[in-house]
């Protein structure tokens, strides 16, 4: 939902929007809310709540749309209260590719 500014005169007014251009925003308000809470959690940990307990709307997306949602819909209520000794994160510490025919650091198609 977004405030109408257009008309400055006008009653307060409000209308519904959405796609990319709404939710980049308010996912990276729900980020800085979640920190702001936090603040001694490290960026990590502060995504790992995020994605943990965020909704998968894959089931409710049209064919078009299938793995297009990312992690799903945002659920701040549920990031907020979950125990961060339940969170899994793992470190990858190399990547040996073992497909490389022409050594350009790519899996070589085919």
């Amino acid at each position: 939902m977004t405030y109408d500014s257009d008309e400055p005169n006008a009653p307060h007014k409000y209308k519904v929007q959405g796609g990319t251009s709404v939710s980049s925003p308010l996912t990276a308000g729900a980020f800085a809310g979640l920190w702001s809470q936090f603040p001694a959690e490290n960026n990590v940990t502060i995504r790992q709540r995020m994605t943990a307990t965020a909704t998968n709307v894959e089931p409710y997306n049209a064919n078009i749309f299938t793995g297009t949602s990312g992690r799903g819909l945002v659920n701040m209520l549920d990031a907020y209260r979950i125990d961060p000794s339940n969170l899994f994160s793992f470190k990858i510490e190399s990547i040996n590719i073992l497909n490389d025919d022409n050594y350009d650091g790519r899996i070589t198609p085919g």
